[in-house]
C-alpha cells in the first residue's frame, strides 16, 4: 500500500525527465507489474485501480508541474492516492469501510517523497 504513493511521485518524475510519453508507458507497465504481483483475488481491483489512479495524477500533475513542481507532486499525490483507494476498495471488498486507512497510508509515502525532493533541490 505504501509504495503506491510512491508510484504516483515516481511516475511525476519519469514525466519530468522523460517526457509525457513515457509516462503514460509508466502506467501501462506499472498496470500490468500490479496484475503480476497481485494475488489472485485481487488482480482486477488492482490493475484497474493502478491504471485509473495513475491517470488522475498524470491529469493533476501535468498543468500543475509548469508552475511549481513540489505542489505538482503533492496534490496529484493526493488525487492519486484517493482515487486508488476508493477504487481498489469497492471493486475489491464492495465497500468503503477501509478506505481512509489506505488513502492515508498511501499519502506517508508520498508526503516523504515530496520533503526529500524538496531537500535535494536545495
Amino acid at each position: 500500500m505504501l509504495f503506491v504513493g510512491l508510484a504516483f511521485v515516481l511516475r511525476d518524475l519519469v514525466q519530468r525527465q522523460l517526457g509525457l510519453k513515457w509516462a503514460v508507458i509508466a502506467i501501462a507497465v506499472g498496470a500490468l507489474l500490479s496484475g503480476l504481483v497481485s494475488s489472485k483475488d485481487l488482480v482486477f481491483a488492482s490493475v484497474l485501480a493502478f491504471a485509473i489512479s495513475e491517470t488522475f495524477d498524470l491529469l493533476v500533475y501535468t498543468p500543475l508541474q509548469k508552475r511549481n513542481f513540489l505542489i505538482a507532486v503533492l496534490m496529484s499525490g493526493i488525487v492519486g492516492a484517493a482515487v486508488d483507494s476508493v477504487v481498489f476498495v469497492w471493486i475489491a471488498f464492495g465497500s468503503l469501510d477501509y478506505v481512509w486507512g489506505q488513502i492515508i497510508g498511501k499519502l506517508w509515502m508520498t508526503l516523504g517523497a515530496v520533503l526529500i525532493i524538496s531537500v535535494s533541490r536545495r
